[in-house]
């Protein structure tokens, strides 16, 4: 990737490059600050206890926390890329990323 010397230069570490999963994810928003956990929703192992409330767990596999400014920044961009996606796929167009 190219930068122009105004932009910091993007570094994925190898452990990053491959992404996480999730099919959960919850948010608490503060007055300064927002939480985001992601998580993957997996049946528990074994047999259930007949008492035990849930057979069912989430495992938090990523938790991101950020600044007011940056939340919003995430809502306005993910908005936008998403109303694109779906009027790409709409009109038959290739989705990229």
């Amino acid at each position: 990737m190219t930068t122009t010397p105004s932009e910091p230069e993007i570094v994925l570490p190898e452990s990053l490059r491959a992404g996480v999963y999730a099919n959960f994810f919850a948010i608490n928003v503060g007055s300064e600050e927002t939480l985001l956990d992601f998580g993957v929703y997996l049946p528990k192992h074994g047999t259930p206890h007949p008492n035990e409330p849930s057979a069912r767990q989430i495992v938090i596999v990523a938790r991101v926390v950020v600044s007011r400014r940056g939340a919003e920044a995430i809502h306005e961009i993910l908005g936008r890329m998403l109303k694109q996606v779906s009027a790409q796929q709409r009109s038959g167009g290739e989705s990229g990323r």
